[in-house]
């Protein structure tokens, strides 16, 4: 028997010979005490209801020295884990210690609450399967209040180390914590279209899969999981950290290395790393920033702050403002004053993996605006810097071994080991980081772009400006530092363009991104993007890049070895054909050597390509397109290069192949290069005379046929622009769709039916018209209705199948998306329609697209309308009064445009009933020609009249008869219709108004004789 009449079984899972095992055991009356064995589960059972009365008793509850043994006790009875169905009552037994403790009676009960904490390091243990999902807030309670004693007054030492011990293990799920490994997907093998020798009785999943997809990334282990929830959900950050404060003004190591492991651990969740930010942990880490760097709670805070801050940055939303303390100057003096001391005194591999990591978290806090100030006001600028640049542009003493001591690097620092070429790369992009905005760009200015500069230039066959840079580093370091140094130079170029274009930048890019240069093409894509940013940066820059070669640079680039180049042939146009011509790509099987020419001069190359999807995302050919929007857009000259450098047939023959591109290919280049033919081909009159001559337009249209969604936008703007010159109309009418039967026009199709088509797509996002084309709803006609609204099968609407919140939501968000998408896409196809003229289009466009024509009319005025509305909406929704003038123009607006869809709604209705009058009008003669066909045949059949006494006149008209009668049931008696153009009729002699008519095509019906 225990204190208070307690008693115990044997906990361990041993039991003497000859006793039964499991639930129907019989056992004694004195085996059954307070604390009985549940055998099945080899689990003891405690009477929690007499120990709490043994507590709070009368005449017991000053027994204190018997309440610590009894919480012992049961410690040692749960030594294997306390049971989850216990939680509760055991929480009500620690918090009576808790209690006692702020009485001031910790000695007493340290023993006890050290067999508390013990215990809570181990796993808990579970009657059933459900236990552990039925006490998750039990446990996130228990984990609670285990936080509290870190920052609990008169709380032992040896029972908060215990405590951060269990919470620390609790976190990391007792050891089971994921590494960064484990959660990345794996690369896919291919299976046995990877190329790769493949066991037959291993294929892999790529031969399953047939060489696509991916294996799916892991999902995170759901122990370790859980535990950081409930680590959440029972308050143990924002406790944890005040047990780090508590630590700090203790100053015990011991203690403050525990908590800072727990935080770690918490750390490894992004949920939690983002709470800790918010809860100030790097005002609590600011102490331990300032001992010994060699010390292990420094290593620990150096992860600690590298996980939080990138769970704050790769978080939906997240960013570094919302984490409390990373601006106050102390946590800035301490961090930088860390960062340099493990520069100038790491030497050992430790150390400078240490540094390393630093220099890492140092980048991180610098993208936060207010820590880039403090960082640099506690000199963390200058320190970065002199590592950057040093000792590439000297130093200011030098020691034995050819080893620079300048007193801010350790000596054994400015090697080539793998660790010290990355504190060079740290130390560039800290210093990018610290510059980056006005109050910063001092840092960069001068010594750091000399020595960014001094690293380019060996990629331009010409000499280092200063001897000695570059030469320490390997092949492949100096490679990485030469790209890197690119791209920093392009990332400060937009503040500091002025030195950049005074110490030659540009033009070293130019040398650098030239055919002539030995970078690769990491390097080659970094000068592009140097360039591009230039020249958006400055805008004499782009003459001066242009007279230093950059356009013909930029076109070789894109060209490159596998670009595919235009075939010219001649082909048969009202317009004379000895002057334009039309160019195509020639088809598989073109017996034409490589080598020749066609009738324009561009080379031939004999087979039929779309972009290849590496080639697609090729960061070369990206920023070369890019480079000649840039460059075309910020100085006329240099179009007129461009032209003379043939680049109208380069662009005009990546457009027409990515006509041949399969959608499922990355649209990057596509895009980037409608993008450069509409700013370096379109504004010149004589580049785009090139382009439409050479069957550019129809090469455009095309493309609009076959490309996704998403390119439509840019490649419709582009055609709105060269459409601007009347002269490139015939070129619009004459084309002909080539597409299937499922394509956005079937082959035969014509421009203006393209282009209502992608009308028509827009409006069935909104719902605006009827299957029969008439607007749906005349008092404002481009909303709609969703009644007659087109599920999209790429959308958000049909993402959820029954009624609920979430679906109006999102049903609600993806309509307000569909309506911005078709505005920018109806404004584009109404400035088309407009150019070529909604007259002529009438005169020769199907019944159908005449009526959708009529709303493409009327869409100025239905959008003005639409505005107004949404304005009066505006000031209803704040509560304001338009003065009396702009309430009657808005009141008139609205009804103007109200009046123009009612009368546009009369139109149509006319339109169609003309339709259907025309439908039964053929389908009456239809009828009449069938009756009489069908009574020539009976009279033929019943009526033989005698044929020797006919003449040969009329011997010859009944055989002409009968031969007709033949050849009307044969052929049937629909009506054909040919399309004849005023082109293909020798027209001779009449009126000039008469050959005006003739330019219209002209259709015949042919009826049965």
């Amino acid at each position: 028997a225990g204190s208070g009449g307690m008693g115990a079984t044997d906990p361990s899972p041993t039991r003497p010979p000859g006793i039964a095992r499991g639930l129907g055991a019989v056992t004694s009356n004195k085996m059954r005490s307070v604390i009985g064995a549940i055998e099945s589960a080899g689990i003891p059972e405690v009477d929690y209801a007499k120990l709490l009365a043994l507590f709070e008793g009368k005449h017991s509850k000053i027994l204190v020295s018997r309440h610590a043994a009894a919480i012992t006790r049961v410690c040692r009875v749960h030594e294997r884990g306390f049971p989850l169905r216990d939680l509760p009552q055991l929480c009500k037994l620690f918090r009576f210690a808790y209690d006692q403790v702020a009485a001031g009676k910790a000695k007493e009960f340290e023993e006890a609450l050290c067999s508390v904490m013990s215990n809570f390091a181990k796993p808990f243990r579970a009657h059933n399967a459900a236990d552990e999902h039925r006490s998750e807030n039990d446990v996130a309670e228990a984990f609670g209040m285990v936080s509290e004693c870190l920052s609990a007054k008169d709380m032992p030492l040896s029972v908060r180390l215990l405590a951060a011990e269990a919470l620390r293990l609790f976190a990391s799920a007792h050891g089971d914590r994921p590494s960064v490994l484990d959660t990345v997907p794996t690369p896919f093998d291919g299976g046995e279209t990877s190329g790769r020798d493949v066991p037959e009785s291993n294929p892999g999943p790529g031969a399953a899969l047939a060489g696509l997809g991916a294996v799916v990334k892991p999902p995170p282990p759901r122990k370790f999981a859980r535990n950081q929830e409930l680590f959440r959900r029972g308050g143990c950050v924002p406790l944890v950290l005040s047990g780090l404060a508590t630590a700090n003004s203790v100053g015990d190591d011991q203690l403050q290395l525990a908590v800072v492991r727990v935080l770690l651990e918490a750390s490894y969740s992004a949920d939690n790393a983002r709470a800790l930010a918010e809860g100030g942990l790097f005002s609590g880490l600011a102490p331990l920033l300032r001992t010994d760097f060699r010390s292990p709670i420094v290593f620990h805070a150096s992860e600690l702050m590298w996980n939080v801050l990138e769970s704050v940055r790769v978080s939906p939303g997240g960013r570094l403002e919302t984490a409390t303390g990373t601006g106050s100057k102390g946590f800035c003096a301490a961090f930088s004053h860390l960062v340099a001391r493990a520069l100038r005194e790491g030497h050992r591999k430790s150390d400078k993996e240490l540094r390393n990591e630093l220099l890492i978290t140092a980048r991180m806090l610098a993208e936060d605006g207010r820590a880039r100030a403090s960082l640099r006001v506690s000199g963390l600028g200058d320190v970065a810097r002199h590592v950057a640049v040093h000792p590439e542009l000297g130093a200011s003493s030098t020691t034995g071994l050819n080893r620079l001591e300048d007193g801010v690097v350790h000596p054994l620092a400015n090697t080539t080991s793998a660790r010290d070429f990355e504190m060079k790369r740290l130390a560039w992009e800290l210093l990018a980081e610290l510059a980056d905005d006005e109050a910063g760009v001092a840092l960069a200015r001068g010594s750091f772009v000399a020595c960014l500069l001094t690293f380019v230039q060996p990629l331009t066959d010409a000499s280092a400006s200063v001897e000695g840079a570059g030469a320490r580093w390997t092949g492949r370091q100096l490679r990485d530092l030469q790209a890197q140094a690119l791209r920093l130079l392009a990332r400060l170029a937009p503040l500091c363009v002025d030195e950049f274009m005074a110490q030659g930048a540009g033009e070293t890019a130019v040398a650098v991104a030239s055919p002539d240069s030995p970078a690769d093409d990491d390097q080659r894509a970094a000068a592009l993007d140097l360039l591009v940013t230039v020249t958006h940066a400055d805008e004499a820059a782009a003459e001066r890049l242009g007279a230093a070669g950059a356009v013909e640079t930029a076109l070789h680039c894109l060209e490159g070895a596998d670009a595919p180049r235009p075939i010219a042939r001649s082909m048969s146009s009202s317009l004379d054909a000895s002057v334009y011509g039309a160019v195509v790509m020639a088809e598989p099987g073109d017996t034409r050597d490589e080598g020749q020419t066609g009738e324009l001069g561009e080379s031939i190359n004999p087979t039929r390509v779309g972009i290849h999807p590496a080639t697609s995302e090729d960061p070369v050919k990206l920023a070369a397109a890019s480079l000649l929007a840039a460059l075309c857009d910020g100085w006329a000259g240099n179009r007129k290069i461009l032209r003379r450098a043939d680049g109208v047939a380069i662009l005009r023959s990546f457009v027409d192949a990515a006509t041949a591109t399969d959608r499922a290919v990355p649209i990057a280049l596509s895009a980037a290069v409608v993008y450069a033919t509409w700013r370096c081909l379109v504004p010149d009159t004589k580049n785009c005379a090139h382009f439409v001559a050479g069957g550019g337009l129809a090469q455009l249209l095309n493309l609009l046929l076959a490309c996704t969604p998403t390119l439509r936008p840019v490649v419709v703007s582009t055609l709105a622009d060269i459409l601007e010159n009347p002269k490139t109309h015939l070129f619009f009418h004459e084309w002909r769709s080539t597409g299937g039967r499922h394509a956005l026009v079937p082959a035969g199709g014509q421009g203006i039916t393209l282009m209502l088509n992608l009308w028509r797509v827009e409006e069935g996002k909104m719902g605006t018209t009827r299957h029969d084309g008439t607007l749906v709803n005349p008092e404002n006609p481009l909303r709609g209705s969703a009644e007659f609204v087109k599920p999209d099968d790429g959308g958000l609407v049909t993402t959820y199948s029954t009624l609920t919140i979430e679906r109006s939501a999102t049903e609600e968000a993806a309509a307000k998306a569909a309506k911005r998408d078709a505005d920018h896409m109806m404004s584009r196809v109404f400035a088309v329609c407009s150019l070529l003229g909604f007259d002529n289009l009438r005169a020769y466009c199907s019944p159908a697209d005449a009526l959708t024509l009529t709303i493409v009319e009327r869409y100025v005025d239905f959008r003005e309308g639409e505005m107004w509305e949404e304005t009066e909406e505006m000031f209803r929704e704040e509560g304001m009064r338009p003065v009396a003038a702009d309430r009657q123009h808005m009141e008139a607006s609205i009804a103007e445009a109200r009046e123009s869809a009612l009368e546009l709604r009369d139109v149509q209705r006319e339109m169609l009933a003309a339709e259907e009058e025309k439908a039964r009008r053929l389908e009456a003669e239809f009828y009449e020609q069938m009756r009489m066909q069908k009574e020539r045949e009976e009279a033929h059949r019943w009526y033989r009249r005698d044929m020797s006494k006919l003449t040969m006149k009329e011997r010859l008209t009944a055989r002409l008869a009968k031969a007709d009668i033949i050849d009307g049931s044969f052929r049937g008696h629909s009506s054909q219709f040919l399309t004849v153009h005023s082109r293909d009729l020798d027209v001779t002699g009449g009126s000039e108004e008469h050959h005006a008519r003739t330019l219209e095509p002209m259709t015949v019906r042919l009826e049965p004789t």
